[in-house]
């Protein structure tokens, strides 16, 4: 599920500088690129900031988990990051679980992430 943007309000406040590196940073790789710097990143080392600033990645998870997720055609009990040939994509979707949880945990107006649930 995408974030609901009806319920954004853009906040006031700009993104501690160390959350908006690593957001511009995570912004312009690309699904390889993305998959190495998720797997560096262990625990929260930078400060919380509102989730409204984390959207444009978010959304871009959000497709990811829904790519990994499609069920195989004419095989429905398998799903698309359970093929062999797309192992890359399996850890993609491992390595974007573990931080969107790290995120989740340090931040923000949680409830404009709908994945959540």
């Amino acid at each position: 599920m995408k974030v609901d943007r009806t319920k954004l309000k853009k906040t006031p406040t700009e993104a501690p500088a160390d959350c908006r590196a690593l957001i511009d940073k995570l912004k312009v790789c690309n699904d390889e690129q993305l998959l190495l710097e998720l797997q560096q990143i262990k625990t929260w080392n930078i400060g919380k900031c509102e989730l409204y600033h984390w959207v444009d990645l978010l959304d871009r998870f959000d497709g990811i988990l829904a790519e990994a997720g499609q069920t195989v055609e004419n095989m429905l009990w398998m799903l698309v990051c359970d093929r062999p040939e797309r192992e890359q994509l399996k850890a993609l979707l491992l390595a974007v679980l573990n931080f969107t949880a790290l995120l989740i945990e340090y931040s923000f107006s949680r409830h404009l992430y709908s994945s959540i649930e």
